[in-house]
């Protein structure tokens, strides 16, 4: 079933980079290409799908526009990368002062639209250089704030300095900046601590496998980890008659009459799953109405 290979819902650990977790990932499966979705820095843990052989093809059509974090947040204090990973800059004392109505009350405040201006200590590109390169320099330049959604925010630990939260956001959305924004609105200071991504689009943490347990694990025992290509994708669906299964393998466009069932609400130019008759998913198609042929079903991608 996963001769074509599959995707991993892997639970990095801190200490590792993304890409670092991907490359020990390769050296593991039999597989060339493998890539991962969703960065994580880090010193942040969670979530980090990892596709493996013709998955990887699936990457750009994942629906990951929901996260969720839970962050651990230390009042009274400030650094430059936002988080406990550099030097101390700026002390204040104003959150001996907080209750947990306040915090509970400026947290709400975040949920809906809004602005976010992201760290100095990111990956957005300024002028052809990152900008967390510029920062290692010591330069610092204006980013333009960035439309953020948060959709959920609760208080799930108070212990002053410290407080846990759960946020459910948008995609983009910089938790880091998130935490700075708190502390401004509770006029003092504040670092991340902690931070783990516990869903990505439709995977959780409570479906995942921590890294370590799969890189120890037999090789015959890895297709039991993995999801299938199609697992992330939402799409109307078809099934395509047996005589058509050839059409869709070799990427030549599929009519109406080809399919044996088919969704009853597509949109033109909108994609669509694609499987045989055996239910093998075979390729993503972007339907166009002819109006010598009806409707048509170019190949996006196939994944055979």
């Amino acid at each position: 079933m996963f001769d074509r290979g599959g995707i991993l819902n892997i639970l990095k650990p801190v200490g590792i980079s993304s890409f670092g977790a991907v490359r020990q990932v390769r050296k593991r499966v039999p597989f060339r290409k493998v890539g991962h979705t969703g960065t994580l820095d880090p010193e942040a843990a969670g979530v980090l799908p990892i596709c493996v052989g013709r998955a990887t093809k699936i990457i750009p059509y994942f629906d990951e526009k929901t996260k969720e974090y839970i962050c651990g947040m230390e009042f009274g204090k400030s650094t430059p990368t936002l988080d406990l990973e550099s030097e101390i800059e700026d002390y204040d004392e104003h959150w001996h002062n907080l209750t947990k109505a306040d915090i509970e009350t400026v947290l709400k405040t975040f949920i809906g639209k809004s602005e976010q201006i992201p760290p100095m200590y990111s990956a957005i590109h300024h002028k052809g250089k990152r900008l967390y390169q510029l920062a290692r320099k010591g330069i610092e330049v204006e980013r333009k704030p960035r439309n953020i959604n948060i959709h959920a925010i609760d208080l799930l630990e108070l212990s002053l300095p410290d407080i846990k939260f759960k946020v459910v956001c948008a995609k983009g959305t910089y938790i880091r900046s998130l935490v700075r924004d708190i502390a401004q609105k509770l006029n003092t200071l504040a670092v991340m601590s902690s931070l783990v991504r516990t869903k990505s689009g439709p995977f959780s943490f409570e479906g995942g496998i921590p890294l370590n347990d799969f890189l120890a694990s037999d090789e015959e025992r890895f297709a039991d980890f993995y999801l299938p290509l199609d697992y992330p994708l939402t799409f109307p669906t078809g099934t395509l008659k047996q005589e058509a299964e050839k059409k869709a393998e070799n990427g030549v466009y599929l009519l109406e009459s080809d399919f044996s069932s088919l969704a009853e609400r597509f949109k033109e130019n909108e994609l669509i799953s694609v499987y045989n008759f055996n239910n093998k998913f075979l390729s993503i198609n972007r339907p166009q109405f002819d109006e010598e042929e009806g409707w048509i079903f170019k190949a996006e991608r196939v994944f055979v």
